[in-house]
């Protein structure tokens, strides 16, 4: 291939930067943060991205997760050692932010790579941009946007099945190289199922080019090229030598690993339908959430990569006169959508019996992705034959009308088989209305009826237009892909939810490694207790939280723990707290344990608990045994006073040493020191291939200003990066900041006039004299806010210094310290962590932009009335109350449109109101969104675990826009007595406050 000039170079450049702007245009929602990518990408992927760049940030190796599933050997999760994610998550916190940029990025990545393998094939500069364009907004790419480890198989497929060609035709150092680091990239941070194919198909590939060689007996050829593909392989097992490794090691303990049964439940789950051609023609269709057509998953189905791709296409191989090379990729394309449909064709059940590894995963559908690949590559000989030929091309637009008029006629049969009003709502509700409601049938009319116009607009500049038909074409096919992606963009990329709200959430999330506490049990650590103080979040919050849990959404999950649960020899441990003394491991030692607990949690003191590292301070009158509510895995070792201790198995699941009278020092380590020999290794080998692929990118071009250029770029590059790395990394030392700055501030004050309440995560980090004159509570959950309410409503002090460190963010704990000290005096923060003074009094320094209280004396603007629920034996102020029993269950009902409030965009609601509770009541604060009749969003909090039964207390609940609310949208706000227990209710007032 000729050498790159400097003006063809900033046309390479210039056409990334269009990549770029159309990757904007058809992913706006978010690039501008207006909507949440939802599903396994939030569910799963951003937890333990979450937890493994906290652990890389902080210098450890994350090898052990103790916030999962009683705790994971992390280091066994392929996508533990993905190289691209330590580069996101040493530039700023892996949050929303930061996942939405790493499915872009791969989105980017995978058009980069189609246009260097489309150049590679001599594909001209419209054709390699068309070809870009398809394969990022592709189906496979936006049916599947929350299977990201897919995406970064198909993202890397292009570069690497480049380098392999490229090796072919000129065999070089430099590629073989590139070929080793992304088949690295692809296993560490792909899709098993994806990477094995992906090797298998490039096999094949290399047999081919062996024996075409040998045919054609070009032997001299063999050596170099088999030389430097050894080179591949040496690179990529130093790069992955950490995965390889981790991984056998791993698949032993796991129920994965093991060959899946031939069935509905095992490979054939997730098999592509036939049905799914549809969406070939119309992606819009695969927005059709519907089983008993699609099958088990809809997401699985979306196979779109251009209405006019496939068409040309068509065109070229009907016309005779086609390269054979394109037939060789059409042929691939379709062989490969005939082992997708698994349960049509054999091939799937052959490669199954006959082929290793081919009977280790699901998701037959996966396969679609090379028939995106193939096609689009098949494709790209035909648009290059009709921008270059003019012949061709007057054959393609005769053809192309041909085929839209037709498309005409079916579509006008089809629309008297749709609901029509359907389209009227469209114009006057919106799309998304449209999208909820509509059917197969108004879908693909809707997707359909623009290819037509597109054809019409296209046939028109080709034929009248000299000059600018071959941008009118780019223009016309990329705006086909941008529009597709935007059909299918609410039923499978992103929600309704506001991610900047989410994003406010997350800031102020536990930095560090909190100690977890023993005032809860594991039982109460799961997913489904956390989630009722989360936003939107409900699966794997233990990394979230940093705190210890129960549950995990994994698709790993070890045998060892599986089988106790099973067999059901945990459920009594679980009552317990996930660090425990006992005085037997046997069943009457858990029930002495649980009936002692507050005595014996007074004997023991957890001064660390990081991942593979935990410390505790034991002081016992009598030998006992500390029980770790932690996986017995093979690599943990303990130790006492320094001495190695024989670690006790527990129910075949947990751990536990024994102890000796007196005090001591006990440390359980995770240890694998086989896993950091390779880590070693492959960190090497990945910045070895680092600066070899930045010397060769900056020496390539032959022209001096080219090379200058480049090394500008490399060094903005670099600069950026360590600023943004050193600036994410001050936050990690926010927790240790806070504690000598509460320590220092606390010790000036007088414990005679001050009501000091620390909610800390660990009372070492305190000088003793501040620990002594304070009391320390930990907030892990919405019920422990009773705990911190009964401290605020019996001081009888005039100042209330409340701290909050490294422990799970409540919101409404504000709204509670504001109702008994509302004037702050002083407030320090850092980071999520903060200390604040206040005072009794009336002032609180936040903006309140509306205020409505219902006192239940007199009709109130924007309140139904409901008289029978009017209660005067005991109201809180005033004459009235509201009294809610079993008959009368639903307080007043709050309801505005919310166009009457002032707008959302950074402010949110703070609900208040005071209750007087009885043992029996079952009460919630709801806050719920009406659009067009039906409930978009149902948030309940309890009101029994903030308040004490017998007595007047505040009851809050502080609630963000989470969802993009819309003018017409009603909110609603009530109390909803769910028992047959009586509740009374007074002072019943809404807020809007602009978040600080």
């Amino acid at each position: 291939m000729k050498r790159l000039s400097f003006k063809s170079f900033n046309k390479v450049y210039i056409d990334y930067i269009i990549l770029m702007l159309v990757l904007i245009a058809g992913m706006w929602q978010l690039v501008f943060s207006r909507s949440l990518m939802k599903w396994d990408i939030a569910d799963i992927n951003l937890p333990w991205n979450y937890y493994i760049t906290e652990c890389i940030n902080q210098g450890i190796l994350p090898l052990w997760n103790p916030y999962s599933m009683f705790g994971f050997p992390q280091y066994g999760d392929p996508g533990t050692w993905y190289p691209v994610k330590y580069l996101i998550g040493f530039i700023r916190q892996y949050d929303i932010y930061s996942m939405h940029f790493e499915y872009l990025l791969h989105l980017f990545l995978a058009g980069a790579g189609m246009y260097k393998l489309s150049s590679f094939h001599g594909f001209s500069r419209p054709v390699r941009l068309i070809a870009s364009i398809s394969y990022m907004f592709s189906g496979f790419f936006i049916g599947n946007a929350q299977h990201i480890w897919w995406l970064i198989n198909a993202a890397w497929l292009p570069f690497g099945f480049l380098f392999l060609l490229r090796l072919h035709k000129k065999p070089s150092f430099a590629d073989a190289v590139k070929l080793g680091l992304v088949f690295f990239f692809m296993l560490s941070g792909g899709y098993p199922g994806l990477f094995i194919s992906t090797t298998y198909l490039f096999l094949v590939v290399f047999l081919i080019f062996i024996v075409t060689d040998i045919k054609n007996s070009r032997y001299k050829a063999l050596l170099p090229y088999i030389s430097k593909l050894s080179v591949a392989v040496v690179v990529f097992i130093l790069s992955a030598l950490v995965v390889l490794v981790s991984s056998f090691d791993f698949s032993g303990h796991i129920n994965r690993g093991t060959a899946l049964p031939y069935d509905s439940g095992g490979i054939l789950f997730g098999a592509y339908s036939p049905r799914a051609l549809l969406t070939v023609l119309f992606s819009y269709a695969s927005s059709y959430n519907k089983t008993e057509f699609w099958g088990p998953d809809f997401s699985m189905v979306n196979t779109y990569f251009g209405f006019f791709s496939l068409a040309f296409l068509f065109i070229y191989l009907l016309r005779g006169r086609f390269s054979k090379q394109s037939l060789v990729y059409a042929l691939a394309a379709v062989l490969f959508l005939m082992i997708a449909m698994a349960e049509v064709f054999p091939l799937r059940k052959w490669l199954y019996l006959y082929v290793p590894f081919m009977d280790m995963f699901r998701f037959a559908s996966l396969f679609r992705v090379f028939f995106i690949f193939f096609m689009l590559l098949a494709s790209g000989f035909a648009l290059d034959k009709f921008f270059t030929d003019e012949t061709f091309r007057k054959k393609s637009i005769r053809f192309l009308a041909y085929i839209s008029s037709l498309l005409f006629v079916f579509l006008i049969i089809l629309f008297f088989k749709t609901e029509k009003w359907l389209f009227k709502f469209l114009l006057t509700e919106g799309f998304t209305f449209f999208n909820t409601h509509a059917g197969l049938s108004e879908r693909i009319f809707l997707q359909g009826v623009l290819i037509p116009m597109f054809s019409m607009l296209l046939i028109l500049f080709v034929k009248k237009s000299k000059i600018w038909w071959k941008y009118a074409v780019v223009f016309m096919m990329a705006a086909d892909m941008v529009i597709a992606a935007q059909l299918n963009m609410n039923s499978t990329v992103v929600g309704e939810i506001n991610p900047r709200a989410i994003q406010e959430y997350i800031k102020n999330l536990p930095t560090g490694f909190p100690v977890p506490s023993l005032e809860h049990s594991m039982k109460t650590m799961s997913d489904s207790s956390m989630s009722r103080h989360t936003p939107v979040f409900w699966r794997n919050l233990g990394e979230l939280y940093k705190s210890p849990s129960e549950s995990s959404f994994s698709p790993y999950k070890l045998t060892s723990t599986q089988n106790a649960i099973k067999q059901h020899r945990i459920e009594e441990i679980l009552e317990l707290p996930p660090v425990f003394l006992t005085r037997s491991l046997e069943s009457e030692g858990w029930k002495d344990a649980l009936k002692n607990l507050q005595t014996y949690n007074r004997l023991i003191k957890i001064t660390r608990f990081e991942p593979g590292t935990m410390e505790f301070v034991t002081n016992t009158d009598t030998m006992m045994y500390m029980v770790i509510q932690q996986n017995n895995y093979p690599c943990w070792k303990a130790g006492t006073d320094g001495a190695s201790q024989t670690i006790l198995p527990v129910a075949d699941a947990f751990m536990a040493i024994k102890l000796g009278k007196g005090n001591h020092l006990t440390t359980f380590t995770f240890s694998n020191n086989k896993v950091k020999i390779t880590f070693w290794i492959s960190l090497a080998t990945w910045i070895i291939c680092l600066i070899l692929i930045f010397f060769w990118f900056i020496k390539k071009p032959a022209d001096r200003k080219e090379r200058i250029l480049r090394l500008v770029l490399v060094s903005v590059a670099i600069v950026i990066l360590l600023f943004l790395t050193a600036k994410n990394k001050k936050r990690y030392r926010c927790d240790k900041q806070i504690y000598t700055s509460l320590s220092r501030y606390a010790g000036t004050l007088s414990p005679d006039t001050v009501e000091m309440v620390f909610n800390i995560d660990n009372q070492a980090f305190l000088s003793e004299p501040v620990a002594n004159k304070s009391s320390l509570i930990r907030l892990q959950q919405i019920s422990d806010l009773k705990v911190l309410q009964q401290k605020l409503a019996s001081s009888t002090k005039e100042y209330f210094l409340y701290a909050s460190v490294n422990t799970p963010y409540i919101p409404e704990t504000e709204c509670l310290l504001n109702n008994y000290f509302p004037e702050i005096i002083f407030r320090k923060q850092l980071g999520p962590n903060y200390y604040t003074l206040q005072k009794r009094g009336s002032a609180v320094y936040q903006a309140i932009l509306f205020n409505n209280e219902n006192k239940f004396e007199q009709p109130i603007a924007q309140w139904t009335e409901n008289p029978g629920c009017l209660d005067s034996t005991g109201a809180y102020s005033g004459k009235y109350c509201c009294l809610l029993d079993s008959l009368i269950i639903y307080s007043p009902t709050f309801a505005t449109e919310i166009s009457g409030l002032p707008g959302m965009k950074y402010k949110h609601f703070r609900i208040s109101v005071m209750v007087l509770t009885t043992p029996e009541s079952d009460a919630y604060i709801v806050f719920d969104i009406v659009r067009n009749g039906k409930n978009i969003f149902w948030n309940g909090k309890k009101i029994n675990e903030m308040a004490y039964p017998g007595r007047w207390q505040k009851a809050c609940m502080v609630q963000h826009p989470y969802l993009s609310l819309k003018k017409g949208d009603t909110l609603k706000i009530y109390i909803w007595n769910n028992s047959k227990g009586k509740l009374w209710i007074d002072d019943f007032k809404i807020e809007i406050v602009e978040n600080e």
